[in-house]
């Protein structure tokens, strides 16, 4: 590497753990904080030790890839190992950061089946170890700021649990299309089987699920493919933190560039403009557009050459707002339903549950077109934030709420649904930070 390169790596990776340590949301508990919290909690359990299983969200897994220089963009290679490519810091330095959006465009198939490019193999990285989830990246540099789950896991540490024994974790493609968690020996299979050896290796104890974002959508389309039985034996409580069940609006602002940050965990904090080609064939994220079966159909979404367009018009806004990227509305028309009309029963996880959903931030709902016009290139269109709802910055309140308080009012097959507002922690936050993991181990155990 010639020295001027090596000179920006060092000071963009100093620049980050710099930025990122001078944010209290990326402090890390010491050992005697989490002691402190975890005995002033007073465990209202039933005595047993529960095990737990950790389903990560958007952006929360480690992933790596195998690379054939002789097909992929810029001739890239791993010389024939896997490498980390969610997230390793050195693939988004300037001039390399092309190549990996080039390598990260996925196609996706009639039936939902998501295609990487010709050259290109991926993995979830440490699958089920908690190493997988606790940091996103192995770049030393970065890697002590680069929290996911390492202050919810800090904590149990300190209650006793001891890694990959009483707890593991579930990372999955959060690139892929859902459709492929049904497949078998995919997403929902590796979830019971995950479940199962944690119940037989302590005890025959049930599990509780500890679930963050899309990671909720996971469990709750995994509990919807067993039976009651099933449930009954291997499930104690399901904790699902920042539920996006009826999606996010910011995505519909993030088509048309909006501007905001993308709520990525660090060490990447990018603008729209450096991701979209890549993004935009990533069909996981593309399934959390807002969902009108789960959100107020009439909320006013934009404005644009004199139509209004509603959260009820959504198909059509992204079938003509992202015509240039037409995967986006396959994607969208392949995805709608999952919870509502592809699994009985609103898809009730018929297990005692609680929802902790944010309730302070200014959360985007609305927007205006402020540049290019639909259909154009997707780089090519900007927009501006018209109105806010409230929710956790990207989670509104009822695309949280709305399907749960279904489950409730159903009677979740005899099970409770139980309801937690949660004050002052962003979505990203509620495992990562340590106001948030805080609060989430006093919703498990106090």
């Amino acid at each position: 590497m010639k020295r001027s390169t090596l000179f920006c790596a060092w000071a963009l990776f100093a620049l980050i753990a710099t930025s990122f340590a001078d944010e209290s949301s990326f402090s890390a508990f010491t050992d005697q904080e989490a002691t402190d919290i975890v005995s002033s909690i007073i465990s209202n359990t039933d005595g047993v030790k529960h095990p737990i299983l950790f389903v990560p969200g958007l952006f929360g897994s480690q992933l790596e890839w195998k690379l054939d220089p002789t097909k992929t963009a810029c001739n890239k290679t791993t010389k024939g190992t896997y490498e980390q490519c969610w997230i390793h810091v050195s693939d988004l330095l300037p001039g390399q950061d092309t190549c990996w959006v080039q390598n990260n465009v996925l196609g996706l198939s009639a039936d939902g089946i998501t295609t990487p490019r010709d050259g290109v193999e991926t993995r979830v990285a440490f699958w089920p170890l908690v190493k997988s989830v606790e940091y996103l990246t192995d770049t030393r540099v970065v890697k002590n700021v680069a929290y996911y789950g390492h202050n919810l896991f800090k904590l149990l540490r300190a209650a006793g649990y001891e890694d990959n024994k009483t707890y593991l974790a579930h990372p999955y493609d959060f690139r892929a299309s859902p459709l492929e968690y049904y497949q078998p020996g995919g997403v929902l299979d590796k979830f019971a089987t995950l479940v199962e050896h944690l119940y037989a290796t302590n005890g025959n104890t049930p599990v509780d699920i500890v679930a963050h974002s899309m990671g909720c959508l996971v469990t709750t389309l995994s509990l919807g493919q067993q039976t009651q039985a099933w449930k009954d034996k291997y499930i104690h409580h399901a904790y699902l933190a920042g539920p996006p069940f009826g999606g996010a609006p910011k995505l519909a602002g993030a088509v048309i560039n909006a501007p905001h940050e993308f709520p990525l965990v660090p060490p990447v904090y990018a603008s729209e403009a450096t991701f979209i080609p890549a993004l935009s064939t990533w069909c996981g994220g593309i399934w959390l557009a807002p969902d009108t079966g789960l959100l107020t159909k009439d909320t006013h979404l934009i404005t644009h050459a004199g139509r209004e367009y509603k959260l009820s018009d959504m198909g059509l806004f992204l079938n003509q707002a992202a015509a240039a990227q037409p995967l986006i509305y396959q994607c969208f028309k392949q995805t709608r339903g999952l919870f509502t009309e592809r699994c009985k029963h609103d898809c009730a996880p018929g297990v005692d549950t609680t929802i902790l959903y944010g309730i302070s931030f200014q959360t985007q709902s609305s927007f205006k077109l402020t540049k290019g016009d639909f259909g154009d290139p997707l780089l090519d269109i900007q927009a501006e934030v018209e109105s806010y709802v409230v929710g956790d910055q990207t989670v509104p309140v009822d695309s949280a709420t709305t399907l749960p308080k279904r489950w409730a009012a159903s009677g979740n097959h005899g099970h409770s649904v139980n309801f937690v507002a949660v004050e002052n922690v962003k979505h990203q936050d509620l495992v990562r930070s340590k106001e948030g993991a805080e609060k989430l181990y006093e919703s498990i155990f106090g």
